[in-house]
């Protein structure tokens, strides 16, 4: 289906802006900090040196305050800041452990005193005041807490149960169980991690977890999001992992080059050794074999590793590679007998590129690329699994007992599922700031190509009213077993092809009408394609009693959708 000439135009512009200026890269959630230079008698004081230096790293960037003596520091990473200012007949002032947080703006106006500027002046950065600027309802997990807090399950977005208004989602097995907003579903919510998606398409759930140590602290966003984020009706989640400093040590991270190239990288390995129940009654004298306590052992490893290098003043470029690999065995045992146990594989990783190019104080371009692959492998408990997706050949379908459920035990295993998904996006936003206008636009784009197929049931379940004795191993007293009340199978195995594309749009305004108030203005387009059929006939839904559709809205293409968005 192709997209109309009226949605495609404002992101073919966008895109042509974006390569006109250059191909860059960056990262969204980033913080900003900003201010103005003031002479002992409050005025401003323009052309005055302000260099901004990760204490950690030793990065460090530049800008000249405008004639009106604002500065301003545009997509900055999270971590511990100083600012030192420099003015022609002005003592050096020098600001240092300021903290930004993932997505805050910190006002820091400075004063400087009359005196030659080899002489400096030293002020310790007290607690960030509250974030006025903002109108959503969100709250950061700082490392600190990611450090120090135990979480059982190893999974950090666990922490975002610290926060008001999120929840425990119980209803899934291997996945993170975390719900945002109030009464929002799982599936409902965003997650991004380095500005990029890390949210499953087919589920909605996060696609990929990290190793603790290496997460730099996450934003969790329960409502009144901005703009720039979009594909959730719940809440929104927006992770930085951790970049090296110029010290050796957290998992493995250090300087490559000081103050320039640094590394991080982080492994962990979970082992969950738990186990199951079979039992079966004392007439069940085929099954006392397979009566006992059985271990089902579940295997997470994930391993994270990232670059980052300070390529001049205005630049800075990093990249990701992030793998998780998750291995359960006998998963669904227990009971009165084997029943529709299965074994899975979950592998998943993803590849992230980014570089910030901050041109002036005023004007930031950021652009993401992100390749990411995940995929669930399951099949009957013990058995090799399959990962031709789309194939059934006769060794597959030949793992796939038929089950024989009676009123007080089950038996036999006829589970087996294969999906993949692969995630290609590509990114780009754009911000300047002009007066009281903090302008911000973007455009982003992903092809998510998913395919399923499934062989659940395949070789039946006959269903009994009462126990009857029968060995499993012996046709001629399967064949004995009397009264079936029912028989179930799905036939024949299914393969589905479910390939979509999603385009966005937005544009956002933070409007700081007076020091006291701020408004957030924004406007955002969202559009996906291949997630339903859009090209449906209405005269396939011919009601013949009036020879007219059954539906009227049948032949109404979902075009996308516009979403404003207000705040102060």
């Amino acid at each position: 289906m192709f997209l109309s000439q009226r949605a495609v135009l404002p992101g073919i512009l966008l895109a042509v802006t974006t390569l006109l200026s250059g191909v860059t890269w960056a990262q969204v959630g980033d913080a900003e900090i900003a201010g103005t230079v003031k002479d002992p008698s409050g005025a401003p004081v323009p052309g005055a040196k302000i260099t901004l230096t990760n204490q950690d790293s030793g990065v460090a960037r530049t800008v000249t305050s405008d004639p009106d003596g604002r500065y301003r520091f545009s997509a900055v990473l999270p971590g511990r800041y100083s600012i030192k200012t420099e003015a022609t007949g002005f003592k050096t002032e020098s600001i240092t452990d300021l903290v930004l947080t993932i997505g805050t703006h910190l006002d820091k106006d400075v004063s400087l005193a009359v005196g030659p500027v080899q002489e400096t002046v030293t002020v310790t950065g007290e607690v960030p005041p509250v974030d006025t600027t903002k109108g959503d309802v969100s709250g950061v997990v700082t490392l600190g807490q990611i450090n120090s807090l135990p979480v059982n399950t190893r999974q950090t977005l666990n922490l975002a149960l610290l926060m008001p208004g999120t929840t425990q989602d119980a209803s899934r097995t291997f996945y993170n169980n975390v719900e945002l907003g109030g009464g929002g579903r799982f599936y409902a919510n965003g997650f991004a991690v380095d500005g990029v998606t890390n949210t499953w398409a087919e589920q909605g759930e996060p696609r990929q977890n990290f190793p603790q140590g290496a997460i730099q602290e996450f934003r969790v966003n329960v409502s009144q999001f901005k703009a720039e984020q979009g594909l959730a009706m719940g809440g929104v989640v927006n992770m930085v992992t951790r970049s090296g400093t110029n010290q050796f040590g957290g998992d493995v991270g250090g300087p490559i080059v000081k103050n320039k190239t640094h590394f991080y990288a982080a492994y962990e390995r979970t082992e969950i050794d738990d186990s199951f129940t079979i039992f079966a009654a004392a007439s069940h004298q085929f099954f006392s074999a397979n009566e006992g306590v059985f271990d089902k052992p579940s295997h997470d490893q994930m391993f994270n590793i990232r670059g980052d290098h300070q390529i001049n003043n205005n630049q800075h470029a990093f990249a990701r590679y992030s793998q998780e690999w998750n291995k359960q065995t006998w998963q669904g045992c227990g009971g009165a007998a084997e029943s529709n146990c299965y074994d899975g594989l979950i592998p998943r990783h993803a590849f992230v590129a980014g570089h910030t190019w901050t041109p002036s104080g005023a004007l930031v371009n950021d652009v993401r690329f992100q390749y990411a692959f995940s995929s669930y492998q399951l099949g009957p408990s013990g058995e090799p699994i399959f990962t031709d997706l789309g194939n059934f050949p006769a060794s597959r379908l030949a793992l796939l007992q038929t089950v024989y459920s009676f009123p007080s035990f089950r038996y036999g295993q006829g589970y087996g599922e294969l999906g993949i998904e692969t995630r290609w996006q590509f990114k780009d936003d754009i911000s300047y700031v002009r007066g009281n206008h903090s302008l911000k636009f973007g455009f982003d784009f992903s092809h998510v190509p998913f395919a399923d197929d499934t062989v659940i049931n395949y070789q039946g379940t006959w269903t009994f009213a009462t126990d009857q004795l029968f060995n499993p191993k012996d046709p001629s007293t399967i064949a004995n077993l009397k009264s079936p009340t029912q028989f179930t199978a799905a036939l024949p195995p299914q393969y589905t092809s479910v390939p979509i594309s999603q385009y966005a749009w937005y544009v956002q305004d933070d409007w700081r009408v007076r020091r006291d108030l701020t408004l957030n203005l924004g406007l955002r387009w969202d559009r996906e394609i291949g997630s339903y059929n859009e090209d449906v006939n209405p005269n396939s839904f011919i009601n013949p009693a009036t020879y007219r559709p059954k539906t009227s809205d049948l032949d109404s293409a979902w075009r996308g959708t516009y979403l404003a968005r207000i705040g102060t």
